[in-house]
């Protein structure tokens, strides 16, 4: 993992927000740590102006390494939600996990589905950065909408 990604388009952004929900929703368990990689990489390479990305302050990629290879994976993936954004947390007895995001200042949650806690954190924050554009895997899994009305 890089530690200088290079800034994206805001469109070409976004579109990989996307395939990151997507592919965090249809993720095995075993491909956690490269979702958390993924995701890194992808704030670190968020477009300068972009006002969705200024509330990240993002661990050394080092960091996220060390978590990665102790299997700390929900403590990565936590480590990429900023401490001014909501979340919730929970994992039903089936095992699949559901995590929602609210970003600072945001009036609702979006939320993702995962078999893990991790991949379902990342999911939500994917969409929460989106803006609520539901993944169509996920709504159907959810038996509604992605994003829903405010939790916290």
């Amino acid at each position: 993992m890089s530690d200088s990604p290079f800034p994206m388009s805001r469109s070409g952004w976004r579109a990989h927000l996307r395939a990151l929900a997507a592919e965090c929703d249809a993720s095995a368990i075993e491909e956690q740590g490269e979702r958390i990689r993924d995701a890194w990489q992808l704030l670190a390479s968020a477009p300068q102006a972009s006002s969705d990305a200024q509330s990240f302050s993002l661990p050394p990629s080092d960091a996220i390494e060390a978590m990665i290879e102790a299997e700390a994976f929900e403590s990565a993936a936590l480590s990429l939600i900023s401490a001014d954004m909501g979340f919730l947390l929970s994992r039903g007895g089936n095992g699949l996990a559901i995590a929602s995001v609210v970003l600072p200042g945001g009036e609702e949650d979006h939320t993702a589905s995962g078999a893990s806690p991790a991949l379902a954190l990342l999911g939500a924050l994917a969409l929460a950065l989106l803006g609520g554009e539901p993944a169509t895997a996920q709504r159907d899994r959810l038996g509604g909408p992605a994003a829903g009305a405010r939790l916290n």
